[in-house]
């Protein structure tokens, strides 16, 4: 089994051929992605130098214009690699990255880093979640507390 992991759910997109039926995996031409790690640092610091989507759509820029451009403009990192543990540990730096893991066969743990990856929503929906099992919980055992 392989792996795709991107920051956005349209970055990949699987392209069948007709004669074999056989599918392949590829980035979507909208997004500008490098294999060199070095190539993708330069472009995030130099990224971080310009003016921000929110910035520029506060100055009378079409919002959905900017949003729309906000994700292609990027360089993205593309890693790709091969699982040969039995347990393969894989971090996501940063946000731009595109990951690519092949062969997993047994376990595959990704470490997700909070001080590179906006992880808040993800835990607030957790605990939504915890609440809404909590208050099932109570109902079924003490029906007349609710």
């Amino acid at each position: 089994m392989d792996l795709y992991f991107a920051p956005f759910d349209d970055v990949f997109v699987v392209n069948v051929d007709a004669s074999t039926g056989r599918q392949r995996v590829a980035v979507d031409p909208r997004y500008r992605y490098t294999r060199d790690p070095a190539a993708a640092r330069r472009a995030r610091r130099h990224a971080a130098g310009q003016t921000p989507p929110a910035a520029a759509a506060a100055a009378g820029a079409n919002e959905t214009a900017v949003n729309a451009t906000a994700t292609t403009d990027r360089l993205y990192e593309l890693s790709e690699l091969t699982a040969t543990q039995l347990v393969t540990m894989v971090s996501v730096a940063h946000a731009d990255m595109l990951l690519v893991v092949r062969r997993v066969r047994n376990r595959l743990v990704l470490l997700l880093p909070s001080s590179a990856h906006r992880l808040k929503v993800i835990i607030v929906i957790y605990s939504f979640i915890c609440l809404f099992i909590y208050i099932i919980y109570l109902y079924y055992l003490c029906p007349s507390l609710l």
